[in-house]
């Protein structure tokens, strides 16, 4: 059943299907996350701080049993070997409950069974940012990254010019064009974790109406560069568009205390101040 997934990664722990009853759930994007940097023609792969915890809220019971509604649709997708359905229902979990440690690590074993093995291995440091002891998502990360760690694959690609373009692209409001475009890069293990095109992505991905697929994106960032501005205003609008507006308060409410004082962020400010005066 898993042949595709094994010939991805060596070895791989499969999911074991939840037993929770599953929720009626938006539908969600099946694009994944990933991220890097490029300057040598090695992979530049970045540690993430998993004792530095992401700035997340915790969810409510209701969120909490729809994230598990997700990971149990995400389950028998893998079943039937729907590898990209898969994981987009596992993003659609960790949107509604980012401390859901399962549905990050079974993000990552959709993503590596569906060929995608940059973006398993952000999902799996996305899970050992909430559970650093999770032996299995560190084991798979090295396991990836020896798959990975092989310069004759990679071709180097222009990131300033990509990056340049994308961010054109989102300003003449082709959100679309301008995610295909971010794919591409941060598919390539050599930018893997570009936090750049990242938080781009977010922005394109909310600007094509996938807020989920934003989510997914900017809680990523967050597990790279803790505290980052973008991406806590980012989520706050993305959970608005989810209509979390719990959520949505907490990230703005984070964002403009942590902007207050940086001149530049002060038209961001003023809209994100505007917004919570709405919620």
């Amino acid at each position: 059943m898993f042949a595709k997934a094994k010939r991805q990664l060596a070895v791989l722990d499969r999911p074991v299907p939840a037993t929770q009853p599953a929720a009626t759930q938006p539908t969600v994007a099946t694009t994944q996350p990933t991220a890097t940097q490029p300057t040598a023609t090695q992979p530049t792969v970045v540690v993430v701080d998993t004792t530095k915890p992401t700035p997340m809220p915790t969810p409510t019971t209701e969120q909490a049993a729809q994230a598990r509604g997700y990971v149990e649709k995400g389950n028998r997708s893998f079943t039937a070997k729907r590898y990209e359905e898969a994981a987009g229902h596992y993003r659609g979990a960790v949107a509604l409950d980012p401390t859901n440690v399962d549905a990050r690590y079974r993000l990552g074993v959709a993503l590596a069974a569906h060929g995608d093995l940059s973006g398993a291995i952000s999902a799996w440091e996305g899970a050992l940012l909430v559970d650093p002891k999770n032996d299995k998502a560190r084991r798979n990360i090295e396991l990836a990254r020896r798959r990975l760690d092989d310069p004759k694959k990679h071709v180097p690609l222009d990131d300033v010019a990509i990056l340049a373009r994308a961010r054109k692209l989102v300003d003449d409001g082709r959100y679309a064009s301008a995610a295909d475009v971010l794919d591409r890069l941060i598919a390539d293990p050599m930018h893997a974790q570009n936090t750049t095109a990242l938080s781009l992505r977010g922005e394109a991905r909310l600007g094509k109406g996938d807020p989920a697929g934003a989510v997914v994106d900017w809680l990523t960032v967050l597990a790279l560069a803790p505290g980052d501005l973008r991406s806590l205003r980012g989520l706050g609008d993305a959970y608005l568009a989810l209509d979390d507006k719990v959520r949505a308060r907490w990230y703005y409410e984070t964002y403009a205390s942590r902007a207050a004082e940086i001149p530049d962020e002060k038209t961001a400010l003023a809209v994100v101040k505007h917004r919570l005066e709405t919620l």
